[in-house]
């Protein structure tokens, strides 16, 4: 879990004719109350949160190593900010352990606090020096509660607060300068989240110069078997809701992910265009928005950004006019970079002239100017400034 002051969960119906839920988090299976200090009443729903409670992140790691029902120690990726000896969170179970070296505990005393002595996988199971066990008791018709007055605990959870870190670039897999076709396949370096691990990745898509993100899907972060999960094919039918990607379009990527304490990491950078189909026409789609622009507005909002697809990498040059002809302001982007790549561009202008000066409002002329080895073409259009 990331919040600090509330816990959520889900529970079975309890058999009888339960008037109420009611809900509370202890840091162990024997005190239920202990952190929330009494039992906070949900109604008669099966899906609820305590709230008003205040809860720490404490420490986390991964076991790496097996623990049997007769182990003495155990090893983790780390035993950094453990004390020295104290109580280990491990799954399920609460142990008192004292740290042997940098990555291993020694085991000192099993299943405490009402938890049970199991064996553990080396599968990444989860240790902590803080956990927080939430509970949940039914209270009945004639003011019994159900399984008994300390309830039965739900879940176990540790607090993670931690963000994964940024993916990298969901890039689709086909030559540069060659069209992808309408199924194409993207393929990003994977996050990672020491913590929490990665739950799932959310893929976007953008369509041409539409300055608009829509999410294709969302995979999870692990195959069948462990196996990390990102690759995802666009546009392949066996994936649900997906269909081929309509001839003549551009498209976009980009990808977060998500851990499974619900945080998600900052968005990728922005993938190389995957053309279903390239274009005759070396400069088509030009554009700009907001159109007008309101120079008064902050952000986004007040600056115009100039759109046009390429279909080659392309010089560039973008000269805006007032409408008595004069230079008011001029962009230059060289074969391939930012600005002259092959796909769609965007050019924002920050409705300044050359000398830094806002320009006055009224209406302005955009010259966009492309040149490559499949020729050059020139697209003008209005543009419209108030403020």
């Amino acid at each position: 879990a990331s919040r600090t002051t509330e816990l959520g969960g889900m529970w079975n119906p309890a058999t009888g004719s339960v008037t109420d839920y009611q809900l509370s988090v202890g840091d162990n299976y024997t005190n239920p109350t202990g952190i929330k200090g009494s039992w906070q009443s949900v109604g008669d729903v099966l899906k609820s949160s305590v709230t008003n409670i205040s809860l720490s992140p404490g420490h986390v790691t991964k076991l790496v190593s097996r623990i049997d029902v007769d182990s003495v120690e155990f090893e983790v990726k780390s035993t950094d900010g453990f004390a020295d000896e104290g109580i280990a969170y491990v799954g399920n179970e609460i142990m008192r352990v004292s740290k042997k070296d940098s990555v291993k505990f020694t085991i000192l005393e099993r299943g405490i606090q009402g938890s049970f002595k199991g064996p553990h996988t080396s599968w990444g199971e989860v240790v902590s020096d803080r956990g927080y066990v939430l509970s949940v008791r039914g209270k009945m018709s004639d003011g019994s509660y159900v399984p008994s007055t300390g309830g039965a605990p739900v879940l176990i959870y540790r607090i993670d607060t931690s963000y994964p870190s940024t993916p990298g670039t969901p890039e689709p897999q086909v030559p540069k300068g060659s069209k992808a076709g309408q199924t194409y396949t993207l393929k990003w370096d994977p996050s990672s989240d020491g913590e929490s691990e990665i739950m799932s990745y959310e893929i976007q898509e953008r369509t041409g110069t539409n300055p608009v993100w829509t999410t294709v899907t969302g995979i999870p972060g692990y195959k069948s078997g462990g196996a990390i999960n990102n690759i995802y094919t666009i546009g392949d039918v066996g994936n649900p809701g997906e269909s081929p990607r309509p001839l003549g379009q551009y498209y976009t990527y980009r990808v977060r992910s998500w851990n499974f304490a619900g945080l998600a990491s900052p968005w990728s950078e922005i993938s190389t265009p995957a053309s279903t189909e390239i274009g005759q026409e070396l400069i088509t789609k030009v554009s700009s928005f907001p159109n007008p622009v309101d120079l008064r507005k902050g952000g986004a909002e007040g600056r115009a950004v100039i759109t046009y697809e390429l279909n080659d990498d392309a010089e560039v040059t973008i000269t805006l006019y007032d409408l008595l002809g004069y230079v008011v302001k001029e962009f230059k982007f060289s074969r391939g970079s930012s600005g002259g790549k092959m796909g769609p561009n965007f050019i924002t202008w920050d409705g300044k002239n050359e000398l830094g000066n806002v320009v006055s409002k009224g209406g302005y002329i955009a010259r966009v100017k492309a040149s490559s080895p499949k020729g050059s073409k020139v697209i003008t259009r209005k543009i419209g400034v108030i403020h």
